[in-house]
């Protein structure tokens, strides 16, 4: 039970959530603050603590940058041609929705913050940002949850199954990119061609 009883005090779990938010609403890697999380708490109530920060993080930042994006002067500075740009260059085939913001999520080397600000001012439908976001993260907020229990623990278990965790989220990533490119080599080879 030790997994799931440890620090059940209400501010600390608030001091968790609050510290993840921080990671997923900022320039600092997410990671890191999550990470701090799951070393403090036991591995159920980390795992839980890290996705209820990481999605109220995403909300924020999608709400702000959703007003934002309103603006006249973000209009005018191009701001919102710049991100429409970064997200379809992620994306690779303008794909979007629920499985792109998905997608995307998986993906380690995107921001968090960055990616929601995106989303936020292209005006990603709400549904697909919050369960694209939701079902997304899930991967990475295992992954944290048992390097963390696995560094203060030194379990040697906990630490074999984060190496298969990463491993696994790896070849999600590598697959998906395979399966792109072979859509786009595809759909370039079916194009008519004019001589």
């Amino acid at each position: 039970m030790d997994f799931i009883t440890t620090h059940l005090d209400p501010a600390t779990w608030l001091g968790a959530v609050l510290l993840t938010m921080f990671g997923a609403t900022t320039p600092m890697p997410a990671e890191v603050t999550s990470l701090t999380v799951a070393m403090k708490h036991a591995a159920v109530p980390a795992f839980i603590l890290i996705w209820v920060g990481t999605m109220l993080g995403a909300v924020l930042s999608y709400g702000l940058a959703t007003w934002l994006g309103t603006l006249p002067i973000v209009r005018r500075l191009g701001i919102l041609a710049r991100a429409r740009e970064t997200l379809e260059n992620l994306t690779r085939e303008g794909r979007s929705g629920f499985v792109g913001m998905a997608g995307l999520r998986l993906i380690p080397i995107v921001p968090f913050s960055a990616l929601s600000i995106a989303a936020g001012l292209l005006g990603v439908s709400r549904r697909d940002y919050y369960l694209g976001t939701a079902v997304g993260i899930l991967p990475a907020v295992l992954v944290i949850t048992l390097a963390g229990q696995g560094l203060t623990s030194g379990n040697g278990w906990v630490i074999a199954m984060t190496v298969l965790g990463l491993l696994v989220v790896a070849a999600l990533v590598w697959w998906e990119s395979r399966s792109r490119k072979r859509r786009t080599a595809l759909r370039h080879d079916r194009k008519p061609h004019i001589d």
